[in-house]
């Protein structure tokens, strides 16, 4: 017989069990980041909170993982790329600490003339972006 509890929890025998991103959460409360790493990794493929969440053990590091900002980046984007939004929210604090790589200065100065030249965004936001490791 199988009886659930709270929080994902569930009881067989008198014995019980977290749900993988509950039991990644108790790993890390206990300071044991390596544990949540695997318990989150198993479900990562489709569940963008272990996403972020790995992100984060991956970005600070601990608890026997080594801090990893490629593996970061690579888990925040993911997460990201499904709106979660504690990944979307880290991802803007690498940019703004200058983590990403890219000069945290720049002045851009854009002048066009609407009725006779037509700037498509994105292709505008590729241009400038080509220069990001420029100084």
């Amino acid at each position: 017989m199988m009886l659930s509890a709270p929080g994902g929890a569930s009881a067989v025998g008198g014995a019980s069990r977290l749900d993988p991103y509950q039991a990644g959460l108790a790993a890390l409360r206990r300071g044991d980041h390596a544990a949540a790493v695997a318990e989150w990794t198993r479900i990562a493929e489709t569940d963008a909170r272990a996403q972020a969440g790995l992100g984060d053990i991956y970005w600070h590091g601990g608890g026997g993982v080594d801090a990893d900002l490629r593996q970061a980046l690579a888990w925040y984007y993911r997460a990201a790329a499904v709106m979660n939004t504690d990944a979307e929210l880290a991802l803007a604090k690498l940019f703004a600490e200058g983590a990403m790589g890219q000069p945290d200065f720049a002045t851009l100065l854009l002048e066009y003339v609407p009725d006779q030249l037509c700037v498509e965004l994105k292709a505008l936001k590729l241009y400038v972006w080509s220069y990001r490791n420029e100084g």
